[in-house]
């Protein structure tokens, strides 16, 4: 058994003896009893990643580059995939309605780096002022084929999107000037 579940079945005992004038029944402490102390960070990270190979052979373009907007900003799958990036990019910074997020709260990520500049151009460009949800899907339904989506080859959609990529850098960066 688990130690969480041996204390929760101790305390039910205490519980019990005090219920019925006993309380000297069962010990006041677990250490009595050599009962551990309960364990709640793993100090183990649950990252994933994804290499460079495995995004290659994600044949559909939307996927494939929501991915790299999760990897480049950090996102939540949820923001992710609900995200409108022509209206979330404010060019230093990109807005996140509260809709999109988990918590419900409006947020901001600076765009700091040529990474991420890049990525949500190429972004942008692909979703052509929508989101990345195909405009024959609902959020959840695509949401659910997003992984029968991804494949064992690399296609055209590959390609289409490192050229999508590779014209995003070399396009002029926006002004940041505002009147």
């Amino acid at each position: 058994m688990a130690t969480g579940t041996i204390k929760n079945r101790m305390s039910a005992m205490r519980w019990w003896a005090e219920k019925i004038g006993k309380d000297s029944v069962v010990e006041r402490t677990n250490d009595t009893y050599g009962i551990r102390d309960r364990v709640f960070v793993t100090n183990v990270s649950k990252t994933k990643t994804l290499d460079a190979d495995t995004l290659a052979k994600i044949t559909a373009p939307c996927v494939a580059i929501s991915l790299r907007l999760r990897a480049a900003f950090g996102l939540r799958r949820e923001e992710n995939i609900k995200i409108i990036p022509a209206w979330a990019d404010c060019g230093d910074v990109l807005r996140l309605k509260e809709m999109w997020t988990n918590s419900g709260r409006y947020r901001e990520l600076s765009i700091a780096s040529a990474e991420r500049r890049v990525v949500l151009d190429a972004t942008k460009a692909l979703a052509n002022g929508g989101s990345l949800i195909p405009a024959y899907m609902t959020y959840r339904g695509h949401s659910l084929c997003t992984c029968a989506q991804c494949s064992t080859s690399a296609s055209v959609a590959g390609s289409a999107l490192d050229a999508l990529l590779k014209r995003a850098a070399k396009s002029k960066p926006r002004s940041s000037t505002t009147t």
